[in-house]
């Protein structure tokens, strides 16, 4: 994700972005796409390999993994949003 990256380099001179709010929302909202298909893939799974599940097991995990990721993504931007409250 390309909007992380722009987010860590406008948070150097948050005080003068004028990108850095939108940034923030960005990545919220990508994090909120993300849950979707989370629960979208993850019911997919369940469904089309009910049959196999060491094949649910791994990937379920893998899935969840990947969420942890993007949920430390939002957290991260949301203590960037909180920094930028708290010192303007």
């Amino acid at each position: 994700m390309r909007i992380e990256r722009l987010i860590l380099e406008d948070f150097r001179n948050f005080k003068k972005s004028k990108n850095f709010k939108q940034l923030v929302i960005q990545v919220s909202d990508n994090e909120e796409e993300a849950d979707a298909l989370y629960v979208e893939v993850v019911r997919n799974l369940h469904v089309n390999h009910a049959d196999e599940p060491m094949h649910v097991l791994k990937w379920s995990r893998l899935y969840a993994f990947m969420e942890s990721c993007c949920d430390a993504c939002e957290h991260t931007a949301d203590l960037m949003s909180t920094i930028l409250l708290k010192n303007m």
